[in-house]
This record gives structure tokens, sequence and C-alpha cells, in this order.
């Protein structure tokens, strides 16, 4: 008994001397550990608004490239079919231009032609009557 008396006495003894300061430090350990605790809770939440308003954002700014995307594919397929519509324009003009120059060098050629088929008409029609007389000269020739 001695031994637990001297082991009761010595607890008493650290009680008397550290207990205070032991329950001091601990009540401040849980303080600074409930602070702690707090301020681990407050920064989660905060992180977590954090991290929607960036997915807010990135959301938003997604959206809005896909509009501007939209915008430009839908502009990028106007201005094509109005190159397309005036490519056919002009070449319609073009087939339009060429046919034209074809009958007008038809028509001149033809022009030419019979300007051509009357020259030898007229030029055989003046042979055939030079040769005319000079077969009525060497007829009347022959019978002189």
């Amino acid at each position: 008994m001695a031994k637990e008396e001297t082991g009761g006495n010595l607890e008493q003894v650290r009680e008397i001397l550290f207990g205070a300061h032991q329950r001091d430090q601990s009540s401040r350990f849980s303080q600074i550990e409930a602070s702690v605790s707090r301020q681990a809770a407050e920064s989660a939440e905060n992180l977590e608004a954090v991290r929607r308003d960036l997915s807010d954002r990135i959301d938003q700014l997604a959206d809005r490239l896909s509009a501007q995307m939209d915008t430009l594919s839908t502009r990028l397929d106007e201005g094509l079919a109005a190159l397309r519509r005036d490519q056919d324009t002009e070449q319609r003009q073009i087939a339009d231009q060429v046919t034209e120059a074809e009958r007008k060098l038809r028509e001149s050629l033809d022009a030419i032609e019979r300007q051509a088929n009357e020259r030898v008409a007229s030029l055989r029609a003046n042979l055939n009557m030079v040769a005319d007389r000079l077969d009525h000269r060497k007829v009347d020739g022959s019978n002189a």
C-alpha cells in the first residue's frame, strides 16, 4: 500500500504542480483545433464557391464562344452562297457573251460567204460572157 500511496501522492503532486498548466494547454489546444476546423470548413466552402463560380463562368464563356462560332459559321455560309450566286451570274453572263459573239461571227461568216458566192457568181458570169464572146469571135473569124 505504501507504493500505492506514494503513486497516488505523486499524482497529487503532479496535479498540483502541472494540472492548471495542463488544463490550460488542453483548453488552448481545443480552441485551436476548433478554430482550425472552422477555418478548414470555411476554406472548403470558399473553395467550392470559387469552383462553382469558375464553372459557371466557363459555361458562360463556352456558350458565348459557341454562339459566336454559330454566327461566324452562318455568316461564312451566307458569304459562300453569295459568292456562288455571283459566280453563277458571271458564268451566265460570260456564256451569253460567248453565245452572242458566236452568233455575230456566224452572221459575219455568212455575210462573207454570201459576198464570196456573189463575187464568184459574178466572176463566172463575166467569164462565161467573155468565153461566149471569144467563141463568137472564133466562129465569126472562122466564117469569114
